[in-house]
């Protein structure tokens, strides 16, 4: 998995779907680099992961899935939380994951993901 489980651990929580995820102070770094918006707002990525809106499979891996909170309902802000689990049980909630990367988005078609799976009852 390379750099994705390198570093210190910042969090490590359980998802919404019961897997064990991990964030690296690598990786938060690099989600702060690439993506400011998200500077000081650790709290929306943890949201993400433990009480997700839904979630997508990437359409290139069935290892990685993007979780999905509502951060803004006015204009549909959506922070996306994308995981990489070690093993086919992500969606059974009986996997371990590293967080790859965080981004907002108001887009929630898109050609790398799949259709977005609700949590939501």
């Amino acid at each position: 998995m390379g750099a994705t489980n390198s570093g210190p651990i910042v969090v490590r929580t359980t998802d919404g779907l019961g897997n064990s995820v991990v964030l690296t102070t690598e990786r938060l770094g690099h989600i702060e680099r690439g993506h400011p918006e998200l500077i000081g707002r650790t709290d929306e990525i943890l949201a993400a992961l433990q009480d997700p809106d839904g979630y997508r499979v990437s359409n290139t891996d069935p290892l990685v899935l993007a979780l999905e909170a509502i951060s803004h309902p006015v204009t549909s802000q959506v922070v996306r939380a994308v995981v990489r689990y070690e093993d086919e049980g992500c969606v059974a909630g009986t996997s371990i994951g590293f967080v790859l990367t965080a981004y907002t988005t108001t887009s929630r078609q898109t050609p790398e993901w799949g259709k977005f799976e609700s949590l939501r009852k």
